[in-house]
């Protein structure tokens, strides 16, 4: 499998209702951790997102502004 680059946008605002209209939007809403790093809410374009899950990624790079960095999917609900 190749690796999967999936451009993001920080969000401002958490909650279920922020939420559901993020996926109204065609966005899935997700939250990246890292290691010493404060968690941050993202969207990330569904789509892009289900196509890299049917296609067996559980690594995919993420860009988030100017910065690309490596994340693993803990958890998809």
């Amino acid at each position: 499998m190749e690796k999967v680059t999936l451009q993001a946008e920080p969000r401002k605002a958490v909650g279920s209702k922020v939420s559901r209209t993020v996926r109204a939007n065609g966005r899935l809403p997700a939250i990246i951790y890292g290691h010493g790093e404060t968690p941050e809410p993202i969207s990330l374009a569904a789509h892009e997102v289900d196509v890299a899950l049917a296609h067996g990624a559980r690594m995919l790079d993420v860009r988030l502004g100017s910065e690309t960095k490596p994340y693993l999917i803990k958890e998809v609900q």
